[in-house]
């Protein structure tokens, strides 16, 4: 995935904080050191800042545009969301902390901070076309024309929102023909079970990059074909585990991500247990939810989603040493956004 780095212009859009005594020669020397690509020295003088003035704007901009650019692309969400928090009125906050969750493949949390960037700031014609590019990353093509269109609105000059404008009708046309495709090839053989793949997958908006519309149940059905076909395909019950679980029928769901765990799924071992923990924890059953958290992170010890999950299930069973316990980790691998929540709400949970 290509990654995006703060703007310099955007950066410096941010109003100056007015530095303490004795500050302003650190900070011009992190800007110098950031200016000559030397990351990790200016990072050592953001966080001398950071250390003397914990509400400093400028430095979390700068350790977040520092370790985006020597490719460390989950550290910054913690700098930005900070800096959200400082500065919550300021359209550019939010819209610096969804570039940092897009680097990170979490479009959902991307779209949020996206949208509220629009909400306080309605003509910032950037945060427009960012939104579209995080919808076509998730193969949602008509959102991601509706952007495009928003954006050379706001700004007719955009000469790149114009070239980029063409590119999901051209996915909606190879939609098309993959489609096609696929009927095609099962009309030769009813037994294919690649074209059936290939049609759910379109369907079911899980891979393909052609996907134009969502149809769960028409996707389930072409999946169900496969495992006809062939009863020990564990990729086939981990995708209806996934489809199941979308449409919120959740014992099929535990059901076929049972399944694909009993046949040796490989893909991402570890997310049908991750999914099945979800399940669980959703239905409060916090004995089930924490096994498979923790078999999550004994395949992957640095999963932050498990170890934020079973945080806060041992807060709920009152186990105030083990979530501190996924809080220091989450710190470790510098989720210190989460770090925080979990260590508040363990504070709180335990004063009650």
């Amino acid at each position: 995935m290509k990654q995006k780095i703060i703007s310099l212009l955007i950066f410096a859009l941010l109003i100056s904080p007015v530095f303490a005594a004795g500050l302003e020669d650190v900070f011009s020397k992190a800007e110098g050191y950031l200016a000559k690509e030397l990351y990790d020295e200016a990072i050592e003088q953001y966080q001398k800042i950071i250390q003397a003035d914990a509400n400093n704007v400028k430095a979390y901009c700068g350790l977040g545009q520092s370790y985006s650019k020597k490719g460390d692309f989950d550290k910054p969400i913690g700098y930005y969301q900070n800096l959200a928090n400082l500065k919550p009125e300021d359209a550019r906050s939010y819209y610096m902390l969804g570039v940092a969750y897009e680097n990170t493949g979490e479009f959902d949390n991307a779209i949020r901070c996206f949208k509220k960037a629009t909400e306080i700031d309605p003509l910032f014609a950037q945060v427009y076309h960012s939104l579209a590019d995080v919808y076509g990353k998730k193969g949602y093509y008509h959102e991601e024309i509706l952007y495009l269109k928003k954006a050379i609105q706001l700004d007719p000059g955009d000469i790149k929102a114009y070239s980029v404008s063409e590119i999901p009708y051209q996915r909606m046309i190879l939609y098309d023909r993959a489609k096609a495709y696929f009927q095609k090839a099962i009309q030769l053989n009813p037994d294919n079970i690649d074209a059936y793949y290939g049609l759910a997958e379109l369907y079911a908006k899980l891979g393909g990059i052609y996907v134009q519309e969502i149809n769960f149940d028409k996707a389930i059905e072409y999946y169900y074909k496969i495992v006809r076909l062939s009863p020990k395909d564990a990729k086939a019950h981990y995708f209806l585990g996934v489809l199941f679980k979308q449409k919120g029928i959740n014992d099929k769901a535990l059901f076929h991500f049972k399944k694909a765990i009993a046949l040796g799924y490989q893909d991402f071992v570890e997310d049908p247990y991750c999914r099945i923990g979800e399940i669980y924890l959703d239905d409060r059953d916090y004995d089930k939810a924490k096994n498979y958290f923790q078999k999550v992170i004994e395949l992957v010890p640095v999963h932050i989603d498990a170890r934020y999950r079973l945080g806060k299930i041992y807060i709920y069973k009152h186990n105030r040493v083990s979530a501190l316990k996924q809080a220091a980790w989450l710190r470790q691998l510098g989720r210190d956004d989460l770090a925080d929540e979990l260590e508040r709400l363990t504070v709180s949970k335990f004063k009650k």
